[in-house]
């Protein structure tokens, strides 16, 4: 008898961590595209505890050094 199969990580939220149906279009990281959210209120609740991860990444990943992390979210300016 087969078993049913287990939601990967990718189909999760990171943040509630809620398993989504593969038909939900889920947001990710704009700076490191590492991680995926299933609203943008999860995405800026987790915000803190991926702030280190997606900072690190960036030292390790050169294309996206030129994220500004410090930037305001309502700054839209170059």
């Amino acid at each position: 008898m087969a078993s049913a199969p287990s939601s990967s990580p990718e189909r999760a939220c990171a943040h509630c961590h809620k398993d989504l149906e593969p038909a939900v279009k889920l947001l990710t990281c704009s700076a490191c595209k590492s991680v995926f959210y299933c609203s943008p209120d999860d995405q800026k609740l987790d915000w803190k505890r991926h702030k280190p991860a997606c900072l690190s990444r960036r030292h390790t990943e050169p294309y996206i050094a030129h994220i500004d992390y410090d930037r305001s979210s309502t700054d839209h300016s170059p």
